[in-house]
């Protein structure tokens, strides 16, 4: 798909965040859990002692090469031959309602390789409902997947960082309810390993890595920033050895990267360490 579309998804800006899906950050519980207890659900920022935070816009596209200029993802497909396309991918949805198979596996062997109609299309309703949107394959994203694929540029960061900022407040109050054991509204004891997140968290913790030096893990080898979005450089690494989280993130404040900049040939680079003080300034 890449080497027949890359120039669409680069003119619709979503080549980065392409690209950015072929990487796995391994889940470190303990560091996503030790930020949430940290999480402000009235600000959508962590309240660290040293002072406040929050993942921003920037970091999603520097991170994950996901674009904040655009349109609204909400907006309508505006020809009745889009209208068209969207109606092929919800009926070639409908078949699949009842089969064991699972929606995301299913979907990718009815349309891989196979020279159907919209394709394309059907490609990148698959990569939005598992790396941008989590969720079953279905109308929220066909109607992005065929602007995307007719290169219409789309503001996706603004939507993935509200749900990620959603799912840290449910997570927040999940565990404050877990902590002071009160039940939930069918009587049982709240299982935060078994709340519905839908959100792409891990940028929350590639977020704290990049920004926390004394919580980054090494690196991942023969990565080379130029080629590919920052979350190339956490793939598959995880933390060696056991650390109190806690203790790292609240000791945090005295070096804590505050900005990442770009270049105008395109390289990205940290800027300068910034110390920050108790008071957060």
């Amino acid at each position: 798909m890449e080497a027949i579309h890359h120039p669409v998804w680069k003119v619709a800006g979503i080549y980065g965040a392409l690209k950015s899906s072929i990487y796995r950050v391994q889940t470190d519980e303990n560091l996503i859990f030790g930020l949430v207890e940290r999480w402000s659900c009235e600000t959508n920022s962590f309240m660290f002692p040293w002072g406040e935070a929050t993942v921003s816009l920037e970091d999603m596209m520097i991170l994950g090469g996901i674009s904040v200029l655009g349109d609204s993802v909400k907006s309508p497909l505006q020809s009745p031959e889009l209208v068209e396309m969207e109606e092929y991918l919800e009926n070639a949805r409908r078949e699949f309602i009842g089969l064991k198979t699972t929606n995301h596996s299913r979907w990718l062997n009815n349309f891989m390789n196979s020279d159907k109609d919209y394709e394309h299309e059907a490609f990148l309703s698959l990569w939005l409902s598992r790396f941008v949107f989590p969720c079953k394959i279905g109308a929220p994203v066909f109607s992005i997947a065929i602007s995307l694929a007719r290169v219409m540029r789309l503001a996706l960061s603004p939507d993935v960082l509200a749900s990620i900022y959603r799912d840290l407040s449910s997570l927040k109050q999940a565990m404050i309810m877990a902590s002071s054991e009160v039940p939930g509204s069918n009587g049982d004891r709240i299982d935060i390993h078994k709340l519905s997140l839908w959100s792409p968290l891990f940028f929350v913790q590639v977020w704290a890595w990049e920004r926390m030096v004394s919580l980054q893990p090494e690196r991942a080898q023969n990565y080379n920033i130029v080629s590919g979005v920052r979350i190339g450089q956490w793939h598959n690494v995880k933390q060696t050895g056991v650390i109190n989280v806690r203790t790292f993130i609240d000791s945090s404040g005295e070096f804590f990267f505050v900005e990442v900049i770009r270049l105008g040939c395109g390289r990205l680079v940290d800027s300068q360490v910034t110390r920050i003080n108790k008071s957060g300034q």
